[in-house]
């Protein structure tokens, strides 16, 4: 099954939890959607290996990068509010 045969699934299904798991390197991550009514939140939990910085700690910046596009395209995929915001955004 494709990309888009996959999130077509979970358009279908509505269950956003499973585009986590459909994208690899957000699966990598152990990004984590949860939906609750119209609530939509990735979350990023804390792993040891994503420090990238032991002495301050600080999450590495290909791990913020990482956890950041997948987000920004499963709010956008799920949520119809936050397309129309980032296209009112983008636009400037």
């Amino acid at each position: 099954m494709s990309l888009s045969d996959t999130l077509a699934d979970i358009r279908r299904r509505n269950d956003w939890p499973l585009l986590a798991q459909a994208v690899p390197f957000a699966r990598m991550l152990g990004l984590r959607v949860d939906v609750k009514g119209e609530s939509f939140t990735c979350v990023l939990p804390y792993d040891h290996s994503l420090i990238g910085n032991p002495v301050l700690p600080a999450l590495h910046g290909g791990a913020v990068g990482g956890f950041r596009r997948p987000s920004i395209s499963a709010s956008t995929t799920c949520c119809p509010a936050a397309r129309r915001t980032l296209t009112r955004t983008s636009t400037w």
